[in-house]
């Protein structure tokens, strides 16, 4: 089977928490070397995986001559690093948001449009199961077009407006794409004081004229994600925390109707799956690995993260403006 070549870059907290034990459990990837400017945190990464380590990741580009690279860590990390791996000849896969701005992840479509080479963030939502199950029974003819969307998420922190967005909300807003397409107009009410619990009410209107609304806050105690959709042919479509399916539809399966009787098909993945956590870490790093071998374009691509953080920035927009922005 093939495989392809992958170096690490950035041996941190996330790096070391979810992404690198997520690699090893791929047979498509063949992970060669690690680095990080830190030596003891790339050498503990050196000694559990069996890769070589490295303190200079051009010298490691040299050297290991990796086909791809998966970078990790703060979001100017993600542009600069980014870059100069794209223009080292270097596919790229980085975590999210792939820069402080929507400029800079402009910057990292260009380099990769410039260097002839493929790029993926990510935002692991899109990847899970039930998600995937979803878009499925939306290309089904029956469900028809889609015609209204309702999304949520819910998290600890951070607890100021811009930094919720971009770090945490990048998830909803590149779910939301995915499963409705470009967004064309958004308008945001903002409540809470920076520094604790803060809550965005986002309402929206997407390219192919359907109309959805975003629910999101910082400060929850618990974290909590999701979304329904409605299609023109009277189904509609709900996913919650990644994990369950709802389906139901008009008439109903069974019974004789009404309000009273209103049976849902459910579908859960459960345990068989590659992976049974919350966080589908493992298949988004096998669909980037597969789609390279393929030889095609893996998603959310970074003309996908690019127009997230357009999204995202135009929330916080309209939330400072009171005032309708148009993408």
């Amino acid at each position: 089977m093939s495989r392809l070549r992958l170096a690490a870059i950035g041996c941190g907290n996330q790096a070391s928490r979810q992404i690198h034990p997520s690699i090893i459990r791929i047979p498509e990837l063949d992970w060669v070397a690690a680095c990080d400017l830190v030596e003891e945190k790339v050498q503990r990464t050196a000694d559990l995986y069996n890769v070589k380590p490295y303190t200079d990741m051009d010298e490691m580009i040299r050297q290991e001559q990796p086909q791809a690279c998966v970078v990790v860590g703060p979001p100017a990390m993600h542009h600069e690093v980014g870059v100069r791996t794209l223009r080292a000849g270097c596919h790229l896969v980085c975590e999210k948001p792939p820069g402080e701005t929507a400029a800079q992840a402009k910057d990292l479509l260009d380099a990769a449009k410039a260097a002839g080479k493929m790029g993926m963030v990510l935002t692991h939502w899109r990847h899970s199961q039930p998600h995937q199950q979803a878009r499925q029974l939306m290309e089904q003819e029956d469900f028809g077009e889609p015609v209204f969307y309702q999304g949520h998420f819910h998290a600890w922190g951070p607890n100021d407006f811009s930094r919720y967005l971009i770090f945490q909300t990048v998830h909803l807003v590149d779910c939301t794409r995915h499963i409705m397409g470009d967004i064309s107009e958004v308008f945001t009410f903002g409540s809470g004081e920076e520094g604790g619990a803060i809550g965005l009410s986002v309402a929206l209107r997407f390219a192919n004229g359907a109309s959805g609304v975003l629910a999101m806050s910082g400060g929850m105690p618990i974290l909590k994600s999701g979304f329904m959709v409605l299609g023109s042919g009277k189904q509609s479509i709900r996913v919650d925390d990644l994990q369950e399916l709802r389906h139901s539809r008009m008439p109903p399966w069974l019974g004789q109707g009404g309000y009273g009787d209103w049976p849902e098909q459910v579908w859960a993945p459960g345990a068989p799956y590659i992976n049974s956590a919350k966080n589908p870490y493992v298949e988004e790093l096998r669909h980037f690995a597969q789609a390279l071998l393929a030889g095609e374009q893996p998603r959310a691509s970074l003309e996908d993260g690019y127009q997230a953080m357009r999204v995202l920035e135009a929330i916080n927009e309209s939330r400072e403006k009171g005032e309708v922005v148009r993408l």
